[in-house]
């Protein structure tokens, strides 16, 4: 796909702390290797369940939230890194995008290898010192992979589950040459104060790319993301479009329990949304928001982290 590379982006970036190594070519974020241009972005205090140490450490969402981390008797600490991806994150980012069509299946293997295929972008969320994930970020280029298989399915999933009178809505966006599929992922047990420059980040990286020439210059973006009832007993999850005040615009609705509280912004700034079930405690939310919007997305998200889960 052919790009003008004197275009200039729509949206400015601050904050720059999201740069690991500054700007620096290639090599700012320490090269594939990843190792050396890491650097440590939050510490996280979990319980090791007793007996169950090689299992995945479960932790209640507003136990968490609260700071109230109580699963066994041994509390470990753990560092997290936020680095560049390595081919060995394969397998990781194949398993984490399984669902991200829900029951429909997805080819997460294609997904993953155009995520690696991006070595000037995107970041990994490990513990200092391993190489297993407990999350990412990435932003892919819809139309410049639009052939494949893994964005035919994406494009199938939003139109089947868009309400019927907004399918045309939808069509129109998976249509545009400027749109971005923004990828963002972490486990329950990762805190949010790394939220912040993880965005920041990858917008740096998507204007770094516009520069040198590569399919990056959004002005849409598409983000599929979901989240929890706080009353799990209740029905919820309705597909149908997101209820918004005047403008379009809304604040967090209550009963919602976002897994990655940066969500609750995006959504917040979504021009458009809908919701389909995932389980009767868990929904799927589907959002367009505009580029023009990502310097007061990433202000508010700052402010939001800071406010509510930096102790």
């Amino acid at each position: 796909m052919e790009m003008d590379t004197d275009a200039t982006s729509i949206f400015t970036v601050t904050g720059g702390r999201g740069a690991r190594g500054g700007r620096g070519g290639r090599g700012r974020r320490g090269g594939r290797g990843g190792g050396e241009g890491a650097r440590k972005r939050g510490r996280q205090e979990m319980t090791e369940p007793k007996g169950q140490q090689e299992e995945e450490v479960q932790i209640d969402l507003d136990a968490y939230r609260r700071g109230e981390v109580e699963l066994g008797e041994k509390i470990i600490t753990v560092d997290f890194d936020v680095r560049v991806f390595e081919e060995l994150d394969f397998k990781s980012l194949a398993r984490y995008l399984i669902k991200y069509c829900q029951k429909q299946w997805f080819n997460s293997s294609e997904m993953a290898d155009i995520i690696l295929a991006q070595d000037y972008l995107g970041s990994a969320i490990k513990e200092e010192g391993e190489v297993e994930m407990f999350g990412f970020i990435s932003c892919v280029p819809f139309r410049a992979h639009v052939e494949k298989e893994c964005m035919q399915q994406i494009r199938k999933f939003v139109l089947t589950k868009a309400p019927s009178h907004s399918v045309s809505v939808w069509e129109n966006l998976l249509d545009t040459t400027s749109l971005g599929l923004l990828l963002n992922y972490r486990l329950l047990n990762v805190p949010h104060d790394l939220a912040p420059e993880l965005h920041v980040t990858i917008y740096e990286e998507i204007e770094w790319a516009v520069e040198d020439g590569k399919p990056f210059q959004f002005t849409d973006f598409l983000y599929i993301t979901r989240y929890g009832h706080q009353d799990a007993g209740a029905k919820g999850g309705e597909q149908g479009e997101v209820k918004r005040g005047k403008g379009g615009r809304g604040g967090v609705v209550e009963n919602k329990d976002w897994f990655m509280a940066e969500d609750a912004i995006y959504y917040k700034h979504a021009t458009n949304s809908f919701t389909t079930p995932i389980t009767h405690s868990e929904t799927r939310v589907i959002m367009h928001f505009k580029a023009e919007k990502v310097p007061a997305i990433l202000a508010e998200i700052r402010s939001y982290i800071t406010e509510n889960f930096v102790w």
